[in-house]
């Protein structure tokens, strides 16, 4: 029971500071406000794809922070758990690879 108890406190001290990492680095995205957020405008079709432009990019820039943040995150907790010579710390070790590969990927076809 006591070992649960310890597992318990150690797995929630992770979660706090993963999530205090993740909005901590959130807290520093560069918003653009837009001054034409009026509702009766007209728009041409130009001004509607300046538009849409800069949503996407804006929408891109946050993709690009998680994904960074999430990659940071994890190698802690691999680099902790291989440091600690844990039993699994060889297979956290290659799913780290692979999610790295998988957002090289992602990163390069979308971003």
């Amino acid at each position: 029971m006591k070992i649960m108890k310890n597992f318990s406190k150690i797995w929630l001290v992770r979660i706090m500071l993963s999530l205090f990492l993740v909005s901590s680095g959130l807290a520093f995205i560069p918003v653009e406000y837009s001054s034409s957020t009026a509702v009766a405008q007209d728009f041409s079709l130009d001004d509607l794809e300046d538009e849409v432009d800069d949503a996407s990019d804006s929408i891109k820039k946050i993709v690009k922070i998680v994904l960074v943040l999430v990659a940071i995150i994890s190698g802690v907790f691999v680099v902790y758990n291989i440091m600690t010579n844990h039993p699994n710390a060889k297979n956290y070790g290659i799913g780290y690879v692979i999610g790295l590969v998988v957002i090289a990927i992602i990163w390069g076809l979308f971003l």
